[in-house]
C-alpha cells in the first residue's frame, strides 16, 4: 500500500505537530506502507535552522520539500510569489505524481487557503482523501464575522469532499460527524509516541536541584502557564518545595510573557524559573530524561476541550510523571491517583498540593509514571495505531 501526505509545517524537526505528523507516518510505515511526506511550502525564517534538507529520509519516513527550499524568501512580495508557485506545484503533485497512492492524507488542512481545493482535484483523479484535524478549525482566530464566515466554509462547503477524518479527540469526531458526508468515516487517532531507551549511562542532571519541565506553549489559553507559576509559587512558600521550573523555547514567542514575567517578578520566582530557549531532539531528551514531573494545566475552553496535548506521550515515554486536569479528551486516559495526579484547571491550592506529593513522595510519583507508561504500549502506541489507520485507509475497519 502507498500514502501520499501532504503537511505545511516544519519538518523533520519542528513544533508539536511536526512530531504528531512524524508519528503518524513512521506509525503506518511500521506496518508496511510505503508513506511519501510531501511538504508543500518552505518553513524556515532562519538561516541556521536544522531544516536544511529538502528531501529525504528521517527515522524511515521520506519526505520532501515541493518548494525546493526550506527557506522562506525575505521580502513580502518574494514570499508572496513563493506561496503561489508552491500552491501549484502542490496541485500538479497530486494530479500527475499521487495518482500511484492508494490514498492521500491532508495534514494541517483545516484552514482557509489553498489546500481547500485539494479534496476537490483529488476527485478528478479518483483518490480517497482524508483529513487529519488535531484541533478545532480557527478555533485560535479572533471572534467576529471573518472567523464565523471561514467556519461556516469549511464545515459546509470542504468537509463534506473528503472521503475520511483522522482526528485527535472524540469531541472532534462528533462535530466533523455533524457536517461530513454519509460516505465518510471518522478514525480517532490519539496522541502517539514511541518507547525510548533507558536512561544513558554516565548522563547527569543539568541541574543538582530536582525540576519541574514545561515543553509546551507558552500560551496561557493553551497551557495555563500563570496559574502553573503562582501553584509552584505556594508551593515553595507552604511546602517548603525545593525545585526549580524550566520552560523549554522561546519565551519571547509567547504573546503572555509580559504576564509570566510580572508572575515570576511578583513571586519572587527569578532564581527557580528558568527558560532554557530552543532545545533540539537530543537536548530535549536530556532534559526530559532528568525531570522531576510536569504540569499540564489546561483551562476548560473551547481549544483544549476539543484537543489533546501532543506534548504528554512525550512526557509518559520518558517515564516523567504528571499533573493533569481533566479536560476533553484527557478525562478518557487518566485517573487520579493510578497514572496522573487530577487537578481543577488553575486551581492554585490543588496543583500547589500535587506539586508538593510529588517533590516529596517519589516512590508515589515513580508508581503514576510507571502506570502511565502501559497507555504508551496500547493507546498511544504509534505501531498499533499505524495498524489501525491502515485498516482504515484500506476499507478494513
Amino acid at each position: 500500500m502507498r500514502v501520499t501526505v501532504y503537511f505545511n509545517s516544519s519538518y523533520p524537526y519542528g513544533v508539536a505537530s511536526t512530531n504528531r505528523v512524524h508519528q503518524l507516518c513512521k506509525g503506518l510505515q511500521n506496518n508496511e506502507v510505503d508513506v511519501e511526506l510531501l511538504i508543500t511550502n518552505p518553513t524556515e525564517s532562519d538561516p541556521d535552522t536544522l531544516n536544511k534538507q529538502v528531501r529525504g529520509t528521517f527515522e524511515g519516513v521520506k519526505f520532501k520539500y515541493l518548494s525546493k527550499t526550506t527557506l522562506r524568501p525575505q521580502g513580502l512580495f518574494q514570499r508572496k510569489a513563493k506561496d503561489i508557485l508552491c500552491y501549484f506545484r502542490t496541485y500538479n503533485h497530486l494530479i500527475f505524481s499521487a495518482k500511484d497512492s492508494d490514498a492521500i492524507i491532508v495534514i494541517g488542512g483545516a484552514t482557509f487557503d489553498f489546500r481547500i481545493l485539494i479534496p476537490l482535484l483529488a476527485r478528478l483523479i479518483n483518490k480517497n482523501i482524508y483529513l487529519e484535524i488535531n484541533e478545532y478549525p480557527f478555533v485560535t482566530r479572533k471572534d467576529g464575522l471573518r472567523k464565523s464566515f471561514m467556519q461556516f466554509f469549511f464545515f459546509r462547503l470542504v468537509v463534506p469532499c473528503y472521503n475520511g477524518f483522522i482526528v485527535i479527540s472524540e469531541a472532534l469526531g462528533k462535530e466533523i460527524s455533524n457536517f461530513k458526508s454519509k460516505t465518510a468515516r471518522i478514525i480517532k487517532i490519539p496522541i502517539l509516541s514511541e518507547i525510548v531507551k533507558a536512561n544513558e549511562p554516565d548522563s547527569f542532571p543539568p541541574y543538582t536541584v530536582p525540576y519541574i519541565f514545561h515543553a509546551g506553549s507558552l500560551i496561557e489559553q493553551k497551557d495555563g502557564i500563570i496559574g502553573s507559576l503562582k501553584a509552584f509559587a505556594k508551593a515553595i512558600k507552604e511546602y517548603g518545595v525545593n525545585s526549580l521550573y524550566l520552560f523549554a523555547g522561546n519565551p519571547d514567542a509567547s504573546p503572555d510573557i509580559d504576564k509570566i514575567n510580572k508572575i515570576i517578578h511578583n513571586e519572587n520566582l527569578e532564581g527557580s524559573v528558568i527558560f532554557t530557549g530552543y532545545l533540539d531532539k537530543n537536548r530535549l531528551a536530556y532534559y526530559y530524561r532528568h525531570a522531576s514531573f510536569a504540569i499540564i494545566n489546561k483551562s476548560r475552553n473551547k481549544q483544549n476541550e476539543y484537543c489533546f496535548a501532543t506534548k504528554i506521550s512525550e512526557y509518559i515515554a520518558f517515564g516523567i510523571p504528571i499533573i493533569v486536569t481533566q479536560v476533553g479528551e484527557m478525562s478518557n486516559y487518566f485517573k487520579n491517583g493510578f497514572n496522573a495526579l487530577i487537578v481543577e484547571p488553575d486551581n492554585i491550592d490543588q496543583i500547589a498540593q500535587a506539586i508538593a506529593t510529588l517533590t516529596n513522595d517519589r516512590k508515589s510519583a515513580e508508581t503514576l509514571a510507571s502506570n502511565a507508561f502501559s497507555l504508551l504500549e496500547t493507546e498511544f502506541n504509534s505501531s498499533l495505531n499505524g495498524a489501525r489507520l491502515r485498516d482504515f485507509l484500506t476499507n478494513r475497519s
